[in-house]
């Protein structure tokens, strides 16, 4: 009776205890107050002596008071972690693994944890501590500790259940190419009652390394389309860590860099089922070892003085249509636009292409030449043919131009001014010929190029990326294609293009994947289209760039993970469009109209993909004239079509004269099979043709 009795008071007791740890954190919490711990971060790696990991691991055994650590696993582990907190002076560390629900809610567990002044959480599988820990008194041992001024730390999935949100991995990992394609993915799980130790916080880790900022941006927009909460979200590269005070202040330490991600007033959302994710001006500040960040206001706190103010740049948009396209061979659609954007049917173009690649050049020309070019002529350029007279004359003639299978360290040599076609090369960007770059060739249409990004898994983590100087058909921007091609590449294409911006002072960076393609007009307006968004990162008003300084043993050179401060990142398809030169993100023609020159021929529809009907919007120029009554009366013949993939009419909405303005029709795709169609628009002999998708 009399043990029972008391087995009854212990559990009571301890229902009290979690009762009001509860409520404490609920008080400190709903002030958006961070505790009273301190919490460190990590994004994985392997840690050793005398290395990286030395200053956030001693920082972790200073905040302990150089007490005791406990280190939390779900898996047994040897004793190298606790030997190594040891060695950076903690009184003692110990393992403790915790694989099911009941270990976790076990009392000596509990007592365990909470004479210790340090917890310190392994990687492995975040849904293991999710689904054995939540609710028990493991979670509520944790939350103790913190409360009582200590610390709390984690690596990799470790790290990445101390925030308000977890991605908690129930059904597995989930990549990025999958989470922007479709930011409804059954497999992007959210966990928002575990620990909570930093509110309103998410931590990602391997950020750089497993190209996962394309998640994190999908659960930060999923996140706030659903909850209304604006949430901040951390992601770490592996073998750095971000340090966190009570007072809200977080440190960047260790070898690489970590980014912070938060909405800002002019964000929009569009997180749909099978949808390519659009979220745009985000708030967007990487920051390598000496920075800190304040989680209270969302800036940058500080900079260490090797910080570098970053040049002005250029304001200006290019000369040139320009097709990106992320396949080895585009789609028809991407093709026809490029066609029409070089005057249309009847016109001469041109395919360079190195002599390895001569069967991939023919078969551009070949496929241009069924599209309705009156030629198409292949010019396989390398350093032997840079002086040749006739590909010089080619060019020259060349009505629009396609590069394919080029990228190599030579190519900016054998085409700048001081060879004949290099020359021939600049006369046709200046003339404002339709461009476009297939596949890896798309790095060269910018003003830096990174090589090397497939050299090695870890060219940058070797210091071995080289950046050097595009073709400038889009200025001051830099392109990475194939950003979620091969994940033995995702951390050279990842770390690169912010490498080399900040190297380069490149003021706008693209991230492409397979299976989507972008195009800029002459006005500097990106739009992207495909299957995966496009994901821009716009720093043309960053305040300060720097770089990590931490070399690895054997590396050519120091680490290439890049700080930007004050950049956003925007995530575009189909109707929401980047404006690089003004930086403002266009959602309809009336907006590209108030962004760009008056003088414009414009056609888009919404929404796309559709299915059955689409609205389809289109703007024609208005002449140069001072009496705006006189402009209305100036009324042109004006052509609206929707073609099919070989160019066959599919229906004729518009045919009559006009005045110039913006008008709206419906195109109806009832009796069409799914697929790319083309809103083809034709105005006083200019054309211009818009893909849109029907889905059924």
């Amino acid at each position: 009776m009399n043990s029972t009795w008391m087995r009854t008071w212990r559990g009571m007791f301890r229902g009290l205890r979690c009762l009001r740890a509860s409520c404490l954190l609920a008080v400190l919490f709903s002030a958006g107050a961070l505790g009273q711990g301190f919490l460190c971060a990590v994004g994985g790696g392997s840690e050793d002596y005398h290395s990286w990991s030395d200053i956030p691991y001693g920082w972790i055994v200073q905040k302990a008071d150089s007490g005791k650590i406990i280190v939390l696993s779900a898996n047994l582990e040897d004793r190298w972690i606790p030997n190594y907190f040891q060695w950076l002076g903690a009184d003692t560390a110990f393992n403790c693994m915790i694989a099911t629900a009941s270990a976790a809610n076990d009392s000596a567990t509990y007592r365990a944890i909470t004479q210790c002044r340090g917890v310190f959480i392994k990687g492995g599988d975040q849904w293991d501590y999710v689904a054995n820990w939540r609710g028990t008194l493991t979670q509520q041992a944790i939350r103790e500790v913190f409360l009582s001024g200590g610390v709390v730390a984690g690596t990799s999935a470790g790290a990445a259940v101390l925030g308000d949100v977890v991605f908690d991995a129930r059904y597995g990992s989930a990549v990025s190419r999958t989470a922007l394609r479709n930011p409804r993915s059954l497999d992007l799980t959210l966990t928002t009652d575990f620990l909570s130790l930093v509110p309103n916080c998410y931590f990602d880790s391997h950020f750089y390394e497993r190209a996962r900022f394309g998640r994190l941006l999908a659960i930060m927009a999923k996140f706030q389309k659903d909850t209304g909460r604006q949430i901040l979200g951390i992601g770490l590269e592996s073998e750095t860590a971000v340090c966190i005070s009570p007072d809200g202040i977080g440190e960047v330490m260790g070898a690489g860099s970590a980014v912070f991600y938060y909405p800002t007033d002019l964000t929009r959302i569009r997180a749909d089922v099978n949808q390519p994710l659009i979220y745009t001006d985000i708030q967007c500040d990487a920051l390598v070892a000496g920075y800190t960040y304040d989680l209270n206001s969302h800036e940058v706190h500080s900079v260490p003085a090797d910080a570098v103010v970053p040049g002005p740049g250029s304001s200006e948009p290019g000369t040139n249509a320009v097709f990106l396209y992320g396949d080895a061979f585009p789609s028809p659609a991407g093709l026809d636009q490029f066609i029409a954007s070089a005057g249309g049917v009847g016109k001469w173009l041109v395919v360079i292409t190195s002599p390895s690649a001569l069967s991939m050049g023919q078969r551009y020309a070949d496929t241009l030449l069924g599209r309705g070019a009156s030629h198409a002529v292949v010019i396989p350029l390398d350093s032997s043919g840079a002086n040749n007279a006739s590909y010089a004359d080619t060019i020259s003639r060349a009505d629009g131009i396609v590069f394919t299978s080029n990228l190599t360290e030579g190519f900016p040599a054998y085409t700048d001014s001081l060879t004949l076609v290099g020359r021939a090369l600049h006369s046709a960007l200046a003339s404002g010929v339709a461009l476009a770059y297939a596949y890896q060739d798309s790095k060269l249409a910018g003003s830096a190029v990174v090589f090397r990004t497939e050299l090695e898994e870890l060219a940058a983590y070797r210091g071995k990326l080289i950046a050097g100087k595009g073709m400038n058909a889009l200025r001051n921007l830099v392109v990475m294609p194939l950003i979620f091609q091969s994940d033995v590449y995702d951390w050279n294409r990842v770390a690169g293009l912010l490498w080399a911006m900040a190297k380069t002072d490149g003021k706008t960076g693209l991230y492409l994947d397979e299976g989507s393609y972008a195009d800029i007009d002459r006005r500097g307006i990106v739009q992207s289209q495909g299957l995966t968004p496009a994901i821009v990162v716009d720093a043309r008003n960053a305040t300060y760039v720097g770089f990590s300084a931490f070399r690895h043993p054997g590396s050519a050179g120091p680490r290439q993970s890049a700080a930007c401060i004050g950049a956003r990142i925007h995530s575009i398809s189909g109707d929401v469009k980047f404006n690089s030169v003004s930086g403002e993100i266009i959602t309809s023609v009336k907006d590209a109209e108030q962004n760009t020159p008056a003088s414009s021929l414009l056609v888009w529809n919404y929404p796309n993909p559709f299915n059955p009907v689409t609205t389809i919007e289109f703007s024609i120029e208005r002449p140069q004239v001072a009496d705006r009554a006189e402009s209305g009366r100036d009324r042109r013949r004006v052509s609206l079509k929707v073609l099919d993939v070989l160019g066959r009419e599919v229906a004729q909405l518009i045919d009559e004269e006009l005045p110039p303005g913006t008008y709206t029709t419906q195109f109806d795709g009832a009796r069409c099979s799914s697929g790319i169609y083309f809103a083809h628009l034709e105005y006083e002999g200019r054309t211009t043709s818009h893909g849109i998708l029907l889905l059924k």
